[in-house]
């Protein structure tokens, strides 16, 4: 029976193994200057190789000519570890083994065995994290201070799943996820080797389908070389695998980057009917428009790509907001078709949404440039006064100007006093609409007393009392009456008693003034900080929407 090719291919030695320069290296180093650690941590996704190296690490450590950076391949020791039966590389599968007693059958007794024809006995657990505690445990001792001729290789895809005490036991090496044209490097050599011809763009979307792993690789390419004989082209490989062809996300993404709604539908209706998985297309255009998003920043991504141009053309025209939308589009309508929605209507609403700029970044984004127009600053107090430098003291009496910062306190009368200010005469006082807006802006710097005081209007004043009238029956708080008499006296300089009417009380006689209610930002203004934008338009259109104010809120 034959083997499949990716175990046929398997790296033999250090030199045979691409894309992970940085683990090889420092492998070497240790092998060279006999400082081989004793016990190792080999993490990173699937099929990067991690079990292979460790099986070039024993290998290299028992070749007859070792520790050698160079095993021979040829020796027994080499030959056995090769085909797997050398008895001093015990290859544990920790998924299957998970428990204290099989740590300590095929772990803790054997350890003290001396290696048979090497210099090492190596321990290559696969999968380790899936060992239970008590066997991580039951481990600790052994790990830490193994006798001189043992050596520990722990391969895992989850390092947060390895307990600390494990993963400080030992030297860590991260193996890199291998990038398209590192597989595609990998997939011509062993079309060379097999005899097999296939063209450059259909070795590319095999290798964008293996998602960054030698093994997808190469298991794809035998599966299409035994559907299709030694040569296949890109029309094969997007039939067989149902991997997106470069040129519909080129297309896709330009629809989105232009905002073509009709585009993007056409698209998705000709992937439907070709039988394209539209979970993988959602996959593969999130990515690619990751892609321009990192060209967008100037990180090359043209190795990713078989038209490096188009890429580049793609991001100079970009918009950063409308691709980070997309994105979030896109990762919204994969977590419906995982819960069981339908896949077409959540691609096709998802990438319209992107079209129309209504992802949940770029509308985060318009409501911080909504509260920043509003208020000239990010986290101010709708209706809050700009910051300015306090009033200078005025010779007359007049009425003092809000400072804007609430804590600030009275300003300095001319007596010289800094707590008492000065009193306005009694016509300014009666005069209400002169200097309630200063005490309404006062007192709503407390976003629990903005509800009542919307519903409050000043009815008239005089040397003793403030009379408020509520325009809706609202219980008006002890706690406000309090603000509002000591926001007074900051504004007046004077002691009032403040008094509200009963909401069902006659109006005041003809001829008295009634100012109308003063409150900070009325929602009334707020259209006309609303930049014009279709974004914001389509979605108060939807929701019968009438622009508020951000911190507002509505009135019982």
């Amino acid at each position: 029976m034959s083997q499949a090719l990716y175990r046929q291919y398997r790296p033999q030695t250090f030199d045979d193994v691409i894309g992970q320069d940085v683990a090889v290296r420092t492998l070497r180093n240790a092998i060279q200057t006999d400082r081989v650690a004793h016990a190792y941590l080999f993490t990173g996704t699937r099929g990067t190789g991690k079990t292979t190296t460790a099986k070039l690490l024993a290998k290299a450590m028992n070749c007859v000519n070792g520790p050698t950076v160079d095993p021979c391949g040829e020796c027994e020791e080499c030959v056995a570890i090769a085909e797997g039966r050398s008895v001093n590389v015990l290859e544990i599968d920790a998924a299957s083994n998970t428990g204290v007693d099989d740590v300590r059958e095929k772990i803790i007794a054997t350890i003290g065995f001396q290696p048979s024809g090497g210099t090492r006995r190596v321990y290559i657990l696969d999968e380790a994290h899936m060992l239970s505690v008590s066997a991580f445990n039951a481990l600790l001792k052994t790990i830490e201070e193994p006798p001189p001729h043992v050596l520990f290789v722990f391969c895992t895809t989850e390092t947060h799943k390895m307990p600390a005490t494990v993963r400080d036991r030992c030297q860590r090496l991260v193996m890199k996820s291998p990038g398209t044209d590192t597989l595609v490097q990998v997939l011509r050599r062993v079309c060379d080797a097999e005899g097999f011809t296939a063209d450059e763009p259909a070795l590319r979307a095999v290798a964008r389908a293996a998602a960054g792993s030698f093994r997808n690789a190469l298991g794809m390419l035998e599966m299409l070389t035994t559907t299709f004989g030694s040569t296949f082209g890109l029309d094969d490989v997007l039939q067989h695998l149902g991997v997106v062809a470069e040129e519909l996300l080129f297309d896709a993404a330009d629809a989105v980057i232009d905002g073509e709604a009709g585009a993007i539908l056409r698209l998705v209706e000709q992937l439907v009917q070709d039988g394209v998985d539209l979970d993988q297309f959602s996959r593969s255009l999130a990515e690619h428009l990751r892609c321009v998003l990192l060209q967008l920043h100037g990180l090359d991504q043209s190795s990713t790509t078989g038209d490096p141009a188009r890429l580049v053309a793609q991001a100079e025209r970009a918009d950063e907001r409308r691709v980070l939308a997309a994105i979030d589009c896109l990762s919204d309508a994969a977590t419906r078709m995982r819960v069981g929605s339908d896949p077409r209507i959540a691609i096709e609403t998802a990438l319209v949404r992107a079209c129309q700029g209504l992802g949940l970044p770029l509308l985060a984004l318009r409501l911080a440039a909504l509260e920043q127009g509003a208020t000239g600053g990010y986290g101010q107090p709708i209706g809050a006064a700009p910051a300015a430098a306090p009033p200078k003291p005025a010779p007359a009496p007049t009425p003092v100007a809000a400072p804007s910062d609430p804590s600030a306190g009275a300003h300095t009368g001319a007596s010289g006093s800094h707590d008492v200010p000065e009193p306005i005469d009694a016509d300014a006082l009666t005069d209400v609409t002169s200097w309630w807006p200063q005490v309404a802006q006062r007192v709503a710097q407390s976003p629990a007393h903005r509800p009542m005081l919307v519903q409050l209007t000043p009815e008239s004043a005089d040397t003793n009392s403030l009379v408020l009238r509520p325009g809706a029956p609202v219980p008006i708080s002890a706690k406000l009456k309090e603000a509002l008499a000591t926001a007074t006296f900051e504004v007046t300089g004077r002691k009032l008693k403040v008094e509200v009417l009963d909401a069902a009380a006659a109006p005041a006689k003809s001829g008295a003034t009634q100012p109308a209610p003063v409150v900070p930002a009325p929602a009334a203004a707020a259209p006309a900080t609303v930049p014009a934008d279709d974004g914001i338009a389509n979605l108060m259109s939807a929701f019968d929407a009438t622009p508020v104010a951000a911190d507002e809120q509505p009135a019982e």
